[in-house]
């Protein structure tokens, strides 16, 4: 057996066993009882910080105060990186077409999840948008999804769009799924 085929071999060893643990610290996590609900967090985005169903998915996080805008910022991050979320919200002025928010409200325009530790995350164990879960090879995506409707191969991008969101989804080197985000889209 020739010396890349033995790579190859342990390349793809490698992508089984990193999907295996993933899946494990899922199942692990769903037996501790302490999953977010996704179709909450989905619900959310596109809400403004003031509504009573942010206020407590903020809570759920530990989050206790609204979010809040400083020095000149038009964005606020709210990121909880015990949970592996990140939440993004933008002033309703800086929202093209957001009329439907009271003056100087602040919306949850995106929640990304984290699919692997990083220098300031943990990595997010729960659902994901249309049942995803992290470690998916990139083709089994496209299976479960159909084709992104954009995608940037350079930076392992896909995005899939729909009515009043964007779904954008991050694989890594070995095509994994690691990073997920739910993107508010107004409609105009």
């Amino acid at each position: 057996m020739s010396t890349e085929t033995k790579l190859e071999l342990v390349f793809e060893s490698l992508q089984t066993l990193a999907r295996l643990s993933i899946q494990m610290l899922f199942e692990a996590r769903k037996k501790i009882k302490l999953l977010m609900d996704i179709e909450k967090i989905e619900n959310c985005v596109g809400q403004h910080g003031g509504q009573d169903s942010v206020v407590e998915l903020l809570k759920s996080f530990g989050v206790l105060s609204k979010p809040k805008l400083s020095g000149g910022k038009t964005d606020a991050c709210e990121a909880t990186p015990k949970h592996g979320v990140d939440l993004t919200f933008t002033l309703e002025s800086e929202i093209a077409g957001a009329s439907s928010y009271p003056e100087s409200a602040l919306a949850l325009v995106n929640a990304c999840f984290y699919g692997v530790a990083t220098s300031e995350f943990t990595p997010y164990f729960s659902e994901l948008p249309l049942g995803q879960t992290f470690g998916l090879a990139k083709d089994a995506l496209f299976k479960r999804l159909a084709s992104p409707s954009g995608t940037n191969e350079s930076s392992r991008r896909f995005r899939w769009n729909e009515p009043h969101r964007r779904l954008m989804l991050v694989s890594n080197e070995g095509d994994l799924l690691e990073l997920c985000s739910i993107q508010f889209v107004p409609i105009p």
